[in-house]
């Protein structure tokens, strides 16, 4: 069963500060039911969607706060965390990790993640995970690339050693791939037998690049005198614009297709080469012509994560106080904004200070509102100051008060180190709306203490 660690929990938070508005759209923006309310001395409760939609918008956040009666570590597995939010009768928990937020915890994720099926040998999902996974992502437009994993004459270990050591080559082999994928741009499934696959949102070059020590693992069992070797097919690709619904599916069967016949290649290699047993259990025929590799370059491998092992699971919630996001040690000054109000495809560019050091960036508009074009040049002007910061911004909004005072807020999100912040932030706006803009982009970066 997984642990908490391995949802999609959203680090989102507001400050007791921040306004009803703010918080909605950090909600909207992320799409979730409820944040985390974080103050100078860590959580100080929630506001759920439904609440803040019923109070007006500009009232603080603090006067509004309910209270979180559940605290969870995130190595509580999920079935762990069920029968807490059952004892506890609650809708609501609050996740941390060595004393970090990383989360609100709600029972309707819960409830969809016990409905998933997954194999007890390994805690990995079946096929039908990576069906999910993949529709969505081409039907967003996304290229994909699948990775076919497949364990090198599996069966002929059984025969000889047993079942019992081919389900810890099982276990094993399932723990090395863990290494080797980021749970927030792949996902890894056990598709049948001694198959697995990966799909990852990197085309199939920077995949190759990535993934290429799997075909090195090489896995040793007690009273197996040999290592357990693998072998690995790729097939990649994006859908269409016109493609339908039903022509994605096809589209995502024939990707497995490929990945699992590349794979069948590459053992039929290794036999011809005499890396294999002369006993190999083939599923399926060779493909007559491999899967092209896109001319595409390559980037730099995205951090993965390493899973634990073997999570254990807490009899109590720990007592762990938030970290203080919100209290902003770093000190910002946004030095110039400058856009032609005139000309909306023209360039904008920030030029903004954070703890002494300048950093400046231009974007061009690309069909985004001048609003929008604002923050993402400020997101890029930070990232100039912070080496390996990458900021998302998801949400610009304007909001207007019965009194004529306007408030500028952002959502997005900061990653640093394979580490995903969610981020917000907020500024009033006294004569320059976009300079507003800017200030609220900075803000929200610097109130992470990053």
């Amino acid at each position: 069963m997984r642990t908490l660690e391995e949802l999609d929990l959203v680090p989102a938070w507001v400050n007791p500060d921040h306004l009803v508005a703010t918080a909605i759209h950090v909600m909207q923006g992320h799409k979730i039911n409820a944040v985390a309310v974080v103050g100078f001395t860590g959580l100080d409760g929630m506001v759920s969607l439904e609440r803040a939609e019923l109070m007006p918008k500009f009232a603080k956040v603090g006067t509004i706060v309910q209270p979180v009666l559940l605290t969870l570590d995130v190595e509580t597995t999920v079935r762990n965390a069920a029968k807490q939010f059952i004892e506890h009768d609650v809708n609501f928990a609050a996740v941390y990790r060595d004393g970090e937020f990383r989360g609100l915890l709600t029972a309707n994720m819960l409830l969809r993640e016990i409905g998933q099926s997954w194999d007890p040998l390994t805690s990995l999902p079946w096929s039908n995970r990576l069906r999910d996974w993949g529709m969505a992502e081409l039907e967003q437009g996304s290229e994909i690339t699948l990775l076919f994993v497949d364990i090198d004459d599996f069966g002929n270990y059984n025969k000889r050693h047993g079942h019992i050591v081919g389900d810890r080559i099982l276990k094993r082999f399932a723990t090395r791939l863990r290494e080797f994928v980021d749970r927030y741009n792949d996902i890894l499934v056990r598709y049948g037998g001694d198959e697995f696959v990966i799909g990852t949102k990197l085309d199939r070059y920077e995949a190759e690049k990535r993934f290429g020590e799997i075909s090195d693992i090489e896995i040793n069992v007690d009273d197996v005198p040999e290592p357990v070797t693998v072998s690995v097919g790729y097939a990649g690709g994006m859908r269409a614009k016109t493609r339908e619904h039903a022509h994605i599916a096809s589209m995502l069967d024939n990707l497995i297709n490929l990945a699992s016949q590349d794979c069948t290649r590459k053992k039929q290699e290794k036999l011809e080469h005499g890396r294999l047993s002369d006993e190999p259990d083939f599923s399926s025929p060779p493909s007559s012509e491999p899967t092209e590799l896109p001319n595409l370059q390559a980037s730099e491998p995205e951090p993965t994560r390493t899973e634990p092992d073997e999570p254990t699971d807490p009899s109590e919630p720990p007592d762990l106080r938030a970290s203080e996001p919100a209290p902003a040690a770093p000190t910002f000054d946004v030095r110039l904004v400058s856009l032609d109000e005139d000309d909306p495809s023209g360039p904008v560019a920030v030029t903004l200070r954070i703890d002494g050091t300048d950093g400046t960036a231009a974007v061009m508009p690309d069909g985004r509102t001048l609003m929008l074009t604002v923050a993402v040049a400020t997101a890029r002007a930070i990232e100039r100051v912070r080496d390996g910061v990458k900021i998302a911004i998801n949400t610009t909004v304007l909001d207007s008060a019965p009194d004529g005072s306007k408030t500028v807020t952002i959502v997005g999100s900061c990653e640093l180190e394979g580490r995903r912040h969610a981020m917000a932030g907020t500024a009033a706006v006294n004569r320059d709306v976009h300079r507003a803009v800017a200030e609220a982009v900075a803000s929200a970066f610097v109130s992470l203490g990053i």
